[in-house]
């Protein structure tokens, strides 16, 4: 246990379940911050939390909850991917880069101008492209275990990131 730890006073936090319409598709997403102290939502740091194949953005509750308890101050957004969770699955352009810029269109649409970009897994894929694509929206990139950095996807994989492959 840090220091930070044994001192930190839990942060009331405002974490709602939130959607945005962006080029006619619905984007569902946690947006997680300080319930005071904050002059206006967009005041600090944006954490962007991007989850993994056949996820949704429940991947990061644990995340959020720990972030509460240690005071932290950043804002969090954790969006379901298109075809993921809550959001639309439309018939849509399911590649990383499409990914990437649908999360560069919502991280404008509230707001920002750079955030840090989180992935997981398929997440990490889509972190690293949108780092590639959009540089200067980009502050930190952050990878778990991240896909997109072995030699091969494997055909199952593959399969998983089809329309209606739920």
């Amino acid at each position: 246990m840090t220091d930070h730890d044994r001192t930190a006073t839990p942060l009331r936090r405002r974490t709602r379940r939130r959607h945005a319409t962006l080029h006619g598709d619905e984007v569902a997403f946690w947006d997680s911050a300080p319930a005071e102290g904050l002059v206006d939502e967009r005041d600090g740091e944006l954490v962007l939390l991007i989850h993994g194949i056949a996820g949704s953005a429940h991947t990061w509750s644990p995340l959020l909850a720990q972030m509460a308890r240690r005071g932290d101050r950043r804002r969090f957004v954790a969006p379901d991917l298109l075809g993921h969770g809550s959001s639309s699955a439309p018939w849509a352009d399911y590649s990383l880069g499409g990914y990437a810029t649908g999360l560069r269109d919502l991280l404008v649409s509230l707001g920002y101008e750079r955030a840090t970009i989180v992935g997981h897994s398929l997440g990490g894929g889509v972190a690293q492209q949108f780092a590639f694509q959009f540089p200067q929206h980009t502050a930190r990139l952050v990878l778990i275990d991240s896909g997109g950095l072995g030699r091969e996807v494997s055909p199952v994989l593959r399969a998983a990131t089809l329309p209606a492959a739920e």
